[in-house]
C-alpha cells in the first residue's frame, strides 16, 4: 500500500512539475543579484527593527545551510525578528504587475525548519497601490512545509482579478513568535512567477528621462513662454501614450497632459513666480500602465544677468537646511532658522505631489528650530519638505531607503 501511494504521488507530482513548464510564463523575479529590484520593498510592520532580508546563504539554527532555489539571492526571516510582544509582521511586496486576466496564477517557493512551529505566510493582493493598507484582498494563510534546507512550490488563482493591474505581497505573520514563543522559527522565501496567456501581457511603456529646463537651471524671466521637453518612451505593443508633466511644488499641483509629444509650452508669467525653485517631473502611460520618470528636476524663473549672483534668499527669509541623514531610514531631521517670529507650515510631500503630513503649522519664536520626520510607515522613495511663510516658500528632496 505504502509502494501505491508513493508511485500515485510521484505521478502526481511529474503531472504537477509538466504543467508548469509548459505553462507560459508572463513575469517573474528570480532575485539576481545581491540588491533589492527595482520596485520590490521590504517592510517591518512590527516595529522589531529588523525583518525579511534578501540573503545569498544562511544557515538555520540545527546548522542547515540554505541556498537560493533560483538566482543569487533569497528572502528569509527567523524568531528573532519579532518585536517586544512576540508578534512577527514582516511584508514582501511586489512592483506592480500589469495585467492580470482570468486562468492566471501566482507562484512561489518556500520552506520553513518546521520542527512543531506554525511558521505562518499570508499572501495578498492590492489593485490600488503598493501600501499597505491598499492589501484587502487576502489569498490565503498556510503553514510554510519543512523541513530544513528544502524548497516548496506554493500557487495561488488570480482569475478573480481580471483586467486589473495588482501588487502581491508574501507576509510573514505570526502572533506567538520570537525566541521565547511557540510559533516561530525560521523561513525562506524565492523565485515568484505570474503565470498565464503570454497575449494577454501588457507591456509597459519605457521610462522617460527630462531634458529641459536643465536641472538647477533657470528660464529667461525677458521671454514670456518656454518649453517643457524629455525623451520618448517607447512601447512594445504600439500603443498611443499619453504623458503627463506635473510642476509638484505648485498649489495647488499643475498636470499637463500631452499625447504622443514630448513638449509642453508654458507661459509662464501666467501661473509661475520669478527667483522661486519649482520641481517638475513627467509620468508616462499607455492606458493600462503608469511609468513615472525617475528624475525630478528643479528650475527657476530669473534674470540672466543676475545668474552669476546665485539664486540667495532676500535678508531675513528663513534658511532651510537639507535633512540629515539623506537617505534615512526610519527618522530624518529638518532643520531651519528664523530671524524674526514668523508663523511657518511645513509640510511633506511624495514624489505625486500629494501630501504625507504636516509637521509645523505654528508661530514660531527667531532661532534655529529641528523637527523629526519619522517614514516607518512609508514605501522607500524620493519625498519633499516644503516650508512656507507669507511669500517665502522653499522646497527639498529627501530620500527614504529602506
Amino acid at each position: 500500500m505504502k509502494i501505491i501511494n508513493i508511485h500515485i504521488m510521484l505521478i502526481l507530482f511529474l503531472v504537477s512539475a509538466t504543467l508548469f513548464a509548459q505553462t507560459n510564463i508572463k513575469w517573474q523575479e528570480t532575485f539576481e543579484g545581491i540588491s533589492i529590484p527595482d520596485g520590490w520593498r521590504a517592510v517591518d510592520a512590527d516595529g522589531s527593527g529588523s525583518g525579511l532580508k534578501l540573503e545569498q546563504t544562511v544557515k538555520t539554527p540545527d546548522g542547515t545551510d540554505i541556498s537560493p532555489h533560483a538566482g543569487q539571492s533569497f528572502w528569509s526571516s527567523n524568531a528573532q525578528n519579532a518585536n517586544r510582544p512576540g508578534e512577527i509582521d514582516e511584508w514582501l511586496i511586489s512592483p506592480q504587475i500589469s495585467v492580470i486576466y482570468a486562468g492566471d496564477s501566482l507562484y512561489f517557493w518556500a520552506g520553513a525548519v518546521d520542527q512543531g512551529f506554525d511558521d505562518s505566510i499570508r499572501v495578498k493582493v492590492s489593485t490600488t497601490n503598493s501600501k499597505m493598507e491598499s492589501f484587502t484582498h487576502q489569498l490565503a494563510k498556510f503553514k510554510v512545509e519543512g523541513p530544513a534546507g528544502e524548497w516548496h512550490r506554493y500557487g495561488f488563482d488570480l482569475s478573480a482579478f481580471d483586467s486589473s493591474d495588482i501588487y502581491f505581497a508574501i507576509n510573514y505573520y505570526v502572533k506567538d513568535g520570537g525566541p521565547g514563543g511557540q510559533s516561530s522559527d525560521f523561513v525562506w522565501i524565492d523565485h515568484t512567477v505570474v503565470s498565464g496567456d503570454p497575449g494577454a501581457i501588457n507591456n509597459p511603456p519605457s521610462m522617460v528621462s527630462l531634458k529641459d529646463p536643465a536641472n538647477d537651471g533657470y528660464v529667461d524671466k525677458n521671454q514670456t513662454a518656454f518649453e517643457f521637453t524629455w525623451s520618448a518612451s517607447q512601447d512594445l505593443d504600439g500603443e498611443d501614450l499619453e504623458y503627463t508633466l506635473t510642476i509638484l511644488n505648485v498649489f495647488p499641483q499643475m498636470h499637463f497632459t500631452v499625447i504622443n509629444d514630448t513638449v509642453h509650452i508654458m507661459n509662464w508669467k501666467e501661473i509661475l513666480e520669478e527667483n522661486f525653485a519649482y520641481h517638475w517631473t513627467v509620468k508616462v502611460t499607455d492606458g493600462k500602465s503608469t511609468v513615472a520618470s525617475t528624475d525630478t528636476f528643479s528650475f527657476r524663473i530669473a534674470d540672466p544677468a543676475g545668474i552669476a549672483s546665485g539664486p540667495g534668499t532676500a535678508p531675513g527669509d528663513p534658511v532651510l537646511e537639507q535633512n540629515y541623514p539623506n537617505p534615512f531610514n526610519p527618522a530624518t531631521t529638518i532643520e531651519f532658522t528664523l530671524s524674526r517670529s514668523e508663523y511657518i507650515t511645513l509640510k511633506i510631500y511624495d514624489i505625486q505631489g500629494a501630501e504625507v503630513t504636516t509637521l509645523v503649522s505654528n508661530q514660531l519664536n527667531p532661532g534655529s528650530h529641528r523637527y523629526q520626520f519619522d517614514g516607518r510607515d512609508l514605501a522607500s522613495g524620493v519625498y519633499y519638505y516644503h516650508l512656507h511663510s507669507g511669500e517665502f516658500q522653499q522646497m527639498k528632496k529627501m530620500i527614504l531607503l529602506k
